[in-house]
């Protein structure tokens, strides 16, 4: 226990809320619909959506540690990794250990599930345990499933998944919904990587802004928050969310407002950081209003 406290900065604690909120999403959504909210399976998917998290930040980490990443990057609170393996490399092998042990923790909790809910969960968790391991040596080098892969583990699996372990089954509604967190996500960590562009191009990797550049990412990114909120308006006028849902338009709206900063300051937002941390509030504040909005409604 000791020597996790000495690692867990590794893991980005800051960054855990995001399974948190997205797996209440998904539980919101299974009990909006009519389910009763099981406590336990509550707790396990929480347990396995933040050790999954954890999993892939330590993977991270020491991969970027391992790679000498960590020692050119200009580390931001949202991105260039914590460096405190550059501080501390005598923790590099427990920080690996770490990363395995906690990708363990949900396969295991996943075996549970399929027993209990049926044999779908076996594909969502198997998919993301395949983005634990492959993202940060293998899926960087593709821009386009560098893209889509944060928003696809949490937005998508973890939301699914955790609407399916309380329903049994997933609902058309809640394909909908999660498509917003999906989106917003991907945007969160395609912003977050422009202040390592340079430092990520020497050890090889190719995410999307540095394959297609910041203008083009920039579009992505406003592409993406708009039909992030098309859908939300979708959801609202077609009734399969109640209308105070619409607070949701809120935090998104924060992301506008990063947006503006990204067109305005084009590679220089990255000494604003406001605008990176609005894009990290639009991010969480949207799942986790639309989630607060379904469980009480």
């Amino acid at each position: 226990m000791n020597k996790f406290r000495q690692i867990f900065p590794s893991a980005r604690p800051p960054f855990l809320i995001l399974s948190l909120v997205c797996v209440l999403l998904g539980t919101s959504i299974a009990i909006f619909n009519g389910s009763s909210l099981n406590i336990l399976h509550l707790i396990l998917a929480l347990v396995g959506g933040i050790s999954a998290a954890m999993s892939v930040n330590l993977l991270n980490e020491y991969c970027d540690f391992q790679s000498g990443l960590d020692a050119k990057t200009k580390r931001t609170p949202f991105s260039g990794g914590t460096g405190w393996l550059v501080e501390h490399p005598e923790y590099s092998k427990s920080v690996f250990n770490a990363s395995i042990v906690c990708a363990l923790i949900p396969f295991l909790i996943g075996i549970y599930f399929a027993i209990e809910c049926g044999p779908l969960i076996i594909y969502g968790g198997l998919l993301g345990l395949l983005i634990i391991a492959t993202y940060t040596n293998l899926l960087n080098k593709s821009a386009l499933l560098c893209l889509i892969a944060p928003g696809l583990g949490f937005g998508t699996l973890m939301t699914l998944g955790s609407e399916l372990v309380q329903s049994s089954g997933l609902s058309e509604q809640g394909i909908l919904i999660s498509v917003i967190p999906f989106l917003l996500i991907n945007n969160l960590l395609l912003l977050n990587q422009y202040p390592d562009i340079e430092a990520d191009k020497q050890v090889g990797r190719n995410h999307f802004p540095i394959r297609f550049g910041i203008n083009v990412s920039n579009i992505v990114y406003g592409l993406s928050l708009m039909a992030s909120a098309l859908v939300l308006a979708y959801l609202i006028a077609s009734q399969a969310i109640p209308s105070l849902a619409a607070l949701a338009f809120i935090p998104v709206m924060l992301g506008a407002v990063s947006f503006y900063g990204m067109v305005k300051y084009q590679d220089q937002v990255v000494n604003k950081l406001h605008f990176l941390g609005l894009n990290a509030a639009c991010a969480n504040l949207t799942p986790l209003t639309l989630a607060i909005v379904l469980f009480i409604s």
